[in-house]
């Protein structure tokens, strides 16, 4: 459904027009969900006119999935527990709307060298987030990490963070991260974007504030020179941020994550996150939410992707 609605949303000439009452329509009825289809309504001003309109849309939606099921996304893993390795992977493929063997993953603790030429073969990278390393940890593939951001930068290479990831990315281009205690955030918390976000091809398509899964310790505590910030919580200032021109986006919550994956997730690694009581994590789980809109954001960065 997410690929279909982004899909629709980018072609304006397919988007149901309020004013004319014209366009393409997609809905999801209860008999439909059952079976894991939906419904599609072509709507014009004659039986004739909403055949082509249905038909023409068929056939460039159908061309749209034909490119898309052929690219091939790098995950990059920083983690050593084979549970949170499998949640990571499988949270990421089913908001990426792609197939399994569209996204290869490789951990960074497992490779002895990190360069561009891990690339190769592949239309984006996606770094990934760490319950149990930070940034401020003396890991033997970071620096290597480092250089391959700033060669993603350089070249133009389509490269998504998250969470750890994030975190490198702000500081191979100058920024600050720090272990700041009031800027942790464990849970479910309310990300609200900036003025401007809203000429941003993946925010401007998300309400104003929206929820999202969030586990870090360290935080950006100064954005790199040049970057623009998208998006921000209570707690911490910065949230998201990408360069203007380019297909490089860091995100400190986790648009990969849904609320029981997150709690699965978080549970066993609580106590690195400033969460020192039972009570504390009791409250954290209960005040916990689902984050729909914040799931849309990897759909939406392969789409861009495709028109790189």
């Amino acid at each position: 459904m997410p690929i279909l609605q982004n899909f629709i949303f980018r072609n304006e000439r397919f988007t149901f027009d309020q004013k004319s009452k014209t366009g393409i329509f997609p809905y999801l009825l209860s008999i439909l969900r059952k079976y894991g289809k939906m419904g599609l309504l072509s709507i014009e001003n004659t039986p004739k006119k909403a055949e082509e309109k249905y038909k023409r849309f068929t056939k460039e939606f159908n061309t749209y999935i034909k490119k898309r099921n052929k690219l091939k996304i790098l995950l990059l893993q920083i983690r050593t527990d084979t549970d949170g390795i499998e949640l990571e992977y499988r949270s990421v493929l089913a908001t990426s709307g792609l197939k399994p063997e569209q996204i290869i993953r490789k951990n960074l603790f497992k490779m002895k060298r990190v360069d561009k030429r891990i690339l190769k073969g592949y239309d984006a990278i996606i770094i990934g987030g760490s319950s149990d390393y930070f940034v401020s940890d003396d890991l033997h593939f970071l620096e290597g990490l480092k250089r391959l951001v700033k060669h993603c930068y350089d070249s133009n290479f389509p490269t998504l963070g998250i969470c750890f990831g994030f975190e490198v990315m702000i500081i191979a281009f100058g920024g600050h991260v720090g272990d700041i205690e009031k800027y942790s955030e464990l849970g479910t918390r309310e990300v609200t974007q900036t003025s401007a976000a809203k000429k941003d091809p993946i925010f401007s398509t998300l309400p104003k504030k929206f929820y999202a899964q969030l586990g870090h310790r360290d935080s950006a505590t100064g954005l790199p020179k040049g970057s623009i910030k998208l998006a921000y919580s209570k707690a911490c200032p910065y949230q998201a941020f990408t360069f203007k021109n380019k297909l490089f986006y860091g995100f400190q919550f986790h648009p990969e994550s849904n609320k029981d994956e997150f709690i699965g997730r978080m549970i066993p690694v609580a106590n690195k996150y400033h969460v020192k009581k039972r009570k504390q994590l009791e409250k954290i789980i209960k005040n916990m939410k689902a984050s729909p809109e914040s799931a849309t954001i990897i759909t939406k960065f392969i789409d861009l992707v495709m028109n790189n």
